[in-house]
C-alpha cells in the first residue's frame, strides 16, 4: 500500500470511531429520555393516597354535605 492509501484508511478509521462515539452518546440520551418519560408517565402531582372503599364512601358524603370540611380533611388549599 502506498502512503495515500494508508492516510485514507487512517482517516476512515478516525471517522468511524467518531461516528461510533456519537451513536453511543445518542443511544444513551435516548435511553435516558425513555426512562424519564416512563417515570413522568406514572407521576401524580400532589402525590396520592389509598383508602378503603368505606372511607372513600364517607369522604364523598362529606364532600356533598360540607365541601369546606372536605377541603380541610384533604389539606387542599382553595
Amino acid at each position: 500500500m502506498n502512503t495515500m492509501e494508508n492516510e485514507s484508511i487512517h482517516d476512515l478509521r478516525e471517522k468511524l470511531s467518531k461516528t461510533r462515539k456519537l451513536l453511543n452518546l445518542t443511544t444513551d440520551k435516548l435511553n435516558d429520555a425513555i426512562i424519564e418519560q416512563n417515570r413522568a408517565k406514572n407521576f401524580v402531582h400532589g402525590g396520592y393516597y389509598m383508602m378503603s372503599r368505606e372511607a372513600e364512601k364517607n369522604l364523598r358524603a362529606l364532600q356533598q354535605e360540607s365541601p369546606a370540611a372536605s377541603l380541610v380533611f384533604s389539606k387542599r388549599v382553595a
